[in-house]
């Protein structure tokens, strides 16, 4: 995905979120600002692609295992409300330790050993941590809900260059969501 490609997001929630403006909307049409691709070399070669939209507060979450052959998992997911990036210590003294683990030492401790909780909770609900993975500069941590009434079922902290970002989201399948080439520039 590239800037001002179209995605037309058709997953529920999108189509959900696209009648309040449109009462015969198929999708949520959203025109890409910036994809990023992280990419980290383990037994497989695992990428990580984040897109964010033009004037959305939605990003679409693409994790690829490439194997024998690929294997693609997408999300929609947003920023939650009240949850300032920043960097771990930034994070602390915002109130939300609750996304690492105690420190042995609660009076003396480095804020960048700590390692992401094993469970957040989040609107009553518990999210399981799934796992950890990262590259060059930069950490991807993911938890899971199996709860099936919890509406946003999946979390994310990308973590780079020092800085923590928090999403919320749930997955989608490749078919709730189509990709369009750059859209015209006006007087083009």
């Amino acid at each position: 995905m590239k800037y001002n490609d179209i995605v037309i997001l058709k997953d529920k929630q999108s189509i959900q979120e696209a009648m309040k403006s449109d009462v015969h909307a198929d999708g949520l049409k959203l025109t890409v600002e910036e994809s990023k691709l992280l990419v980290a070399r383990a037994e497989k070669d695992i990428s990580w692609q984040i897109t964010s939209f033009q004037k959305s507060e939605l990003y679409l979450i693409q994790r690829t295992v490439r194997d024998v052959e690929s294997l693609a998992q997408y999300g929609v997911f947003f920023r939650p409300d009240g949850f300032v990036s920043g960097t771990r210590q930034e994070i602390i003294n915002n109130g939300n330790e609750w996304l690492f683990n105690p420190p042995p030492n609660p009076d003396r401790y480095n804020p960048n050993d700590l390692s992401f909780a094993d469970t957040i909770y989040n609107d009553d609900f518990e999210f399981k941590k799934i796992g950890d993975i990262g590259g060059n500069g930069w950490l991807i941590s993911e938890w899971q809900c199996d709860d099936n009434t919890c509406p946003n079922n999946r979390v994310l902290v990308l973590e780079e260059k020092n800085v923590v970002f928090l999403f919320q989201g749930t997955l989608i399948n490749e078919f709730d969501f189509e990709l369009f080439g750059r859209k015209t520039p006006v007087g083009v």
